[in-house]
């Protein structure tokens, strides 16, 4: 179920209906990168549920760097109570990496692969190479050409909005944050995710990095004259804006944030919770700005000023416009 679709669509050139009228879609344009920035009272696992869904409905291959260590039994409740079951481990369609800080004596080739090492053995330091040589074999590949290669079945491949038959795999870099509450330096981790973006433009595949932003300031605390994102010029606005940075966590957050939406390339999603506290009708809020998106493509905008809100239900998310709560609903 892609319930952020009507809200936050996209735009590709390559999409357009029969008619010549643009079918607003619910993934990234290939050769794009979305970033999405969550607080920890406010997570925004939701919105890369969405993205996911949005993602296997259309054939689309997902690759799932799981740098959080959630497991896949956790995306496997989720996502089947949405309406989305996950794809079997063998069909090639849904890839789960699982990097890891702990050694493993007993490490076999499949092992390392899968779950590669997040420091080197002899030196102990930090190092993310075996993570994209890992994820590198599976980047480009389409759903039915995993499936093919692995000797299951796929489903025929049916045209979609936004023409999954030629398009790369779309790869989820989740929880990059973590890597810096581990030792790893924002210059480093930045290095990495520019890198594996190359590769997936180069395949037309899409790119989704999340992490916390729990420095920035909230969307309700904002002043009434502000008047959110300008445009495409959101890298500029993030290093101008001032995050109220007050640790060396915090720091290198801000460091990593402004060095991934210094990419370009696509948007950026924040989701925050609320300035009031917790609320039974509102979770949190979203807000959406485009950063020099891939040419003749098109970002959702949502200004920081008048985000929108959200509730997480059971099967579902519930989005309406800021100060409307049930009463739009």
């Amino acid at each position: 179920m892609t319930f952020l679709t009507p809200h936050l669509p996209f735009h590709d050139p390559d999409s357009e209906r029969a008619n010549g009228i643009p079918h607003p879609g619910a993934l990234p344009p290939p050769g794009s990168h979305l970033v999405i920035t969550d607080t920890i009272p406010s997570p925004g696992h939701f919105a890369v549920y969405h993205l996911v869904s949005a993602a296997l409905a259309r054939k689309r291959k997902v690759v799932w760097v799981d740098f959080r260590g959630e497991g896949r039994s956790s995306w496997e409740t989720v996502l089947k109570k949405l309406g989305t079951p996950l794809p079997a481990p063998s069909s090639g369609s849904f890839i789960h990496l699982t990097p890891t800080s702990l050694p493993d004596p007993a490490s076999s080739p499949s092992t390392s692969t899968s779950s590669p090492p997040l420091f080197d053995e002899t030196t102990d330091a930090p190092v993310l190479k075996p993570t994209y040589e890992a994820l590198l074999p599976h980047i480009g590949a389409s759903a039915s050409a995993s499936a093919s290669a692995s000797g299951t079945k796929s489903e025929p491949q049916s045209e979609s909005p936004q023409g999954a038959v030629d398009t790369g795999a779309v790869v989820i870099l989740d929880g990059l944050a973590e890597l810096l509450w581990m030792g790893f330096r924002p210059v480093d981790v930045g290095r990495f995710v520019r890198s594996v973006f190359a590769k997936v433009r180069s395949t037309r595949g899409t790119l989704i990095s999340t992490l916390h932003a729990d420095h920035l300031p909230l969307t309700s605390s904002l002043p009434s004259g502000y008047s959110g994102y300008s445009g495409s010029t959101v890298s500029a606005s993030v290093s101008g804006f001032g995050f109220g940075v007050g640790s060396d966590s915090s720091a290198a957050e801000a460091e990593l944030l402004e060095r991934l939406l210094r990419m370009g390339g696509g948007g950026w999603w924040r989701v925050s919770h609320l300035a009031s506290g917790r609320s039974g009708d509102v979770s949190g809020e979203i807000s959406a700005a485009s950063n020099f998106p891939p040419e003749g493509t098109a970002f959702p905008s949502v200004p920081r000023s008048k985000p929108l809100q959200y509730r997480l239900e059971t099967n579902t998310v519930k989005v309406f416009p800021k100060g409307t709560g049930r009463g739009f609903l």
